[in-house]
């Protein structure tokens, strides 16, 4: 997975589940922003107030979008697996082994292959008025993985996996009852990792860049707000040296929303994306919360990334894949994870 991203077809929500990734020849999106996209009206616990615990059931759809790329070759080894991590504030390790299909040896990367992000975890304090299910106003979204190293008996590749999820508070009247619980959010995010191993050529590439946008609105609702367009990506390049036929991912994305607000604000967002376009010669970390009559503040995020490629000798393909997307739950209530073809 090269780059990933989704944007809001109607409004700005919360984050309750996200999962975007590739395998076989499908790429894997779902994205749920609480109920104000799944159109579900919760019932409250009876000592519960309603005033200060405030749902508004609506359905929203996103486009989603994938940046794939694939490689072919028998100089290289390929291997996946998973490592789940409890997110908190102050970030979670996990130790992955990723088993080889033979013995390994030479150079070693690691990047994200897809993830699956679901705010539908215990808080750390027990039970409260607020249900986590319906998502949480981000501060900050992390993963990062480790430097992979081969184990003893090069038999497989060992690497730590790092998540990091900061709630934030709304500043709405109501909804005091996620403030209140805000800083107990623990959000479980299943990394996919993909190990490369081969003696091709290494490169590394850091993203590191930042925007603010203007709210331009006095009172609520703001039915104009000031406009929040795309970055310059002349400003934000991709270099990676000179490689000639890499494989290319990210093995670390950091997104940081409202950094400096006083009120600890978290962020509704309307648009988020991370992006490796190696043709475009760009790498960019970028989101929005602009949204007519529903957006409450301007925005502000910081972002920062490591690409990671390697010389694959070998085939290559690349293709973007984009859809519209619904929000559909299953019986149980667990979101559906749609399957695009490559």
């Amino acid at each position: 997975m090269e780059g990933f991203g989704f944007e809001w077809a109607f409004f700005n929500h919360r984050v309750s589940h996200l999962t975007f990734g590739v395998e076989g020849d499908a790429a894997r999106v779902s994205v749920v922003g609480g109920t104000s996209t799944t159109g579900i009206d919760p019932v409250l616990p009876e000592q519960c107030d309603p005033d200060t615990c405030g749902e508004l059931p609506f359905t929203d759809s996103a486009v989603v979008e994938v940046r794939w790329g694939r490689a072919t070759s028998r100089k290289v080894h390929f291997a996946r697996a998973t490592a789940t991590v409890v997110a908190t504030a102050e970030g979670s390790t996990e130790a992955l082994e990723v088993p080889l299909d033979r013995k390994g040896k030479g150079e070693l990367i690691a990047v994200i292959a897809g993830f699956t992000l679901d705010t539908d975890y215990p808080l750390s304090g027990g039970e409260a008025c607020y249900d986590p299910a319906y998502g949480w106003h981000p501060r900050r979204i992390a993963i990062e993985l480790g430097e992979p190293e081969l184990s003893s008996d090069g038999r497989s590749a060992v690497l730590d996996v790092t998540g990091w999820f900061t709630a934030g508070n709304s500043l709405e009247d109501e909804r005091q009852c996620v403030d209140e619980v805000a800083a107990e959010a623990q959000v479980p995010i299943d990394v996919d990792v993909l190990v490369v191993v081969g003696n091709g050529s290494i490169g590394t590439a850091q993203a590191s860049h930042e925007e603010t946008y203007s709210y331009g609105c006095t009172s609520f609702p703001c039915l104009s707000p000031d406009p929040q367009p795309d970055p310059d990506l002349s400003v934000r390049p991709l270099d990676l040296f000179e490689l000639e036929a890499p494989l290319v991912g990210w093995s670390r994305f950091d997104f940081q929303f409202h950094t400096d607000d006083p009120g600890d604000r978290g962020a509704y967002l309307r648009t988020v994306s991370v992006d490796a376009d190696l043709a475009g010669g760009t790498a960019s970390g970028h989101a929005t919360n602009y949204s007519p009559a529903t957006q409450l503040s301007g925005f502000d995020y910081l972002f920062s990334g490591t690409v990671r490629a390697m010389d694959v000798d070998g085939e290559l393909e690349r293709g973007v894949v984009e859809d519209t997307v619904t929000v559909d739950l299953k019986e149980d209530g667990t979101p559906v994870i749609h399957e695009l073809p490559l």
